[in-house]
This record gives C-alpha cells, sequence and structure tokens, in this order.
C-alpha cells in the first residue's frame, strides 16, 4: 500500500500530510487533478458496474477463444 501511495503522489493524485511530531500521524487526500478524473470515470464505473453480465460474458468468450488458440 505504500507504494501505491507513493505513486499517486508522485503522479499528482494524491497529496501526504505527516505531522512531524511522534506518534507521527499521516492522511492523504485526493488533488484536485484526482477530483477532476473521478468526476469523468465515474460514469464508466457506473455503467461498469450496470453491465457486469455483459462484461462477464465477454472475458468469458476471451478466454475460451485463448483457450481454443493455446
Amino acid at each position: 500500500m505504500n507504494r501505491t501511495l507513493r505513486r499517486l503522489e508522485q503522479g499528482g493524485l494524491v497529496k501526504h500530510n505527516r505531522e512531524a511530531e511522534f506518534p507521527y500521524h499521516s492522511e492523504y487526500e485526493l488533488t484536485s487533478s484526482a477530483n477532476e478524473m473521478l468526476v469523468v470515470v465515474a460514469p464508466v464505473v457506473e455503467w461498469a458496474e450496470s453491465n457486469a453480465d455483459l462484461l462477464e460474458h465477454a472475458r468469458q468468450r476471451r478466454r475460451a477463444e485463448e483457450a481454443g488458440n493455446g
């Protein structure tokens, strides 16, 4: 999880706030860029959730095709 959070921070999607005093406490928050991305991606996620059966059927078909070619 630490590696993922560091990568998100380096990518400008997460801001890391760490208190300087012991015991250390870290907080993470989304940047404005990440929030903008969520606005765009959320409808795609909603569509995928609503069409899970269609997506699963496509996965099964692809696996069957790959098994036939292997």
